[in-house]
């Protein structure tokens, strides 16, 4: 398990499957080699007694050594502390809402608009 360096991720060939390196320096910090040649940083922690968490932080030579170290450490302490990083920025909107929300915006015909609003109450409400 090799500290990451540029030299030594440049050096990282694509195989005909996907492979990850670890880097000694940043515990939990990966890099994802593709058959593409795409390398990205992600971070893979299991909590305790839970499924492991993967964090994607980015791609290679985009985000340098650097800063996914400090990424990874990051969302590790987040992970640590109970939240999900690939959470954060999700709304939590409902296909009601967002049914809502595209019929306002849009200009519908009534007849349009009692069709969807009739689609959702019979297929699909509780």
């Amino acid at each position: 398990m090799p500290n990451f360096t540029k030299k030594m991720l440049d050096g990282l060939k694509p195989e005909s499957k996907l492979y990850r390196a670890a880097d000694s320096a940043c515990p939990g910090l990966k890099i994802a080699v593709y058959p593409s040649g795409i390398k990205t940083f992600k971070v893979i922690k299991r909590p305790k007694g839970q499924k492991p968490v993967t964090v994607t932080l980015g791609k290679y030579p985009e985000m340098t050594i650097f800063i996914a170290r400090k990424k990874a450490i990051e969302a590790m302490d987040s992970i640590s502390s109970g939240d999900n990083p690939n959470d954060s920025g999700k709304a939590n909107v409902t296909f009601r809402q967002a049914f809502d929300e595209y019929c306002g915006i849009r200009e519908l015909k009534e007849t349009t608009l009692n069709d969807y609003n009739r689609t959702m109450t019979q297929h699909l409400t509780g």
